[in-house]
């Protein structure tokens, strides 16, 4: 029904965080699916100002999160690999083939590497993500793998 109606779709915004922001602090993957099909737009780092976010218990309130590293501070892995399959393959179509490692350090997320590490322990795969980190100058990252 909001679809229809068009609220949903730009230019619509919410007075407080992007749609995208919040259905990934909820863990919401078809609320995340929905966001990166009609509000791509939202996949953004949000300003300070707005970014009064309380994930896990820590107050992030000196610097500035995208969607995925607050998926990945959550702990919503599904939620992870949507964004980064829905994402970041569009704004980065020669890394289609790429690990889920490798696209998250290619989107400068230390947290979702983290939570991945957690998950994937393939030597090819942190090699690969190591490749990427030097290649995108993410020494965050790097530092990580």
């Amino acid at each position: 029904m909001i679809l229809k109606h068009r609220l949903f779709t730009e230019p619509h915004q919410p007075d407080v965080k992007p749609y995208l922001h919040l259905a990934a602090k909820l863990g919401h993957r078809t609320l995340i699916n929905l966001s990166l099909a009609y509000r791509i737009n939202d996949n953004r780092v949000i300003e300070e100002s707005a970014l009064h976010m309380e994930v896990k218990g820590k107050q992030f309130t000196e610097r500035k999160l995208k969607p995925l590293d607050i998926t990945a501070l959550e702990g919503h892995l599904q939620c992870v690999y949507m964004i980064l399959t829905q994402g970041t393959i569009k704004w980065f179509p020669e890394y289609a083939k790429s690990s889920y490692l490798s696209l998250a350090t290619l989107e400068s997320s230390p947290m979702a590497v983290k939570l991945l590490l957690n998950n994937d322990k393939k030597k090819e795969n942190i090699l690969e993500a190591v490749e990427t980190a030097v290649k995108s100058a993410s020494a965050d990252c790097l530092r990580l793998l």
